[in-house]
């Protein structure tokens, strides 16, 4: 995906649209965009469009992850006795204030020469979306494994039904019955 404004537009809106699988998916591939843009060191691109690309990730940023839907669901699905949770908890919130510190202060900001705090909200934000992502890729990769799993185990179950010995009689069994539960009265 091509790191532009329209490309931007459709990661948040895809949020917008409860579509969090794919706008996951839209949003890597977006952050990645825009870092590789920057990867390449081009001081003409750098002067030229790095204040208004950043601006627009930081905003991608905040209409995805940090919007205000979010703000107020992410808290809901927490276990607020739960200490992970509670760390979960500030951790976002710290990561909304530093988009919003962000998104004030990119416009006036010395970008070639930026103050620490400037570093220090960048450096946090952009860090924490990097591993949430991991953490999902991670867990995808996990649920890949668990179905390949799980289909390679029905393909040989009916293999193995063959080599299953009724207790006392050393016959095969042929077919397995199941109680049926609905036809109980």
């Amino acid at each position: 995906m091509i790191f532009n404004k329209e490309n931007c537009r459709l990661v948040i809106e895809s949020f917008e649209n409860d579509e969090d699988i794919n706008g996951v998916r839209m949003f890597t591939d977006i952050l990645n965009s825009y870092q590789q843009k920057y990867k390449i060191r081009d001081v003409d691109a750098f002067e030229k469009d790095f204040r208004d690309d950043t601006k627009l990730i930081f905003q991608v940023f905040k209409g995805t992850f940090a919007s205000e839907q979010m703000i107020e669901d992410f808290p809901k699905e927490l276990n607020t006795n739960d200490e992970q949770d509670q760390k979960e908890l500030k951790e976002f919130l710290e990561i909304v204030a530093n988009i919003t510190f962000i998104l004030a202060k990119i416009d006036t900001v010395d970008l070639l020469h930026p103050d620490e705090e400037f570093t220090y909200n960048c450096k946090n934000a952009i860090s924490y979306f990097y591993k949430k992502m991991e953490e999902a890729n991670g867990l995808n990769n996990t649920m890949k494994n668990l179905s390949h799993t799980l289909n390679s185990l029905i393909d040989i179950l009916p293999n193995m039904m063959d080599d299953i010995i009724k207790p006392d009689t050393n016959e095969s069994i042929e077919e397995t019955k199941y109680y049926d539960y609905d036809s109980v009265e």
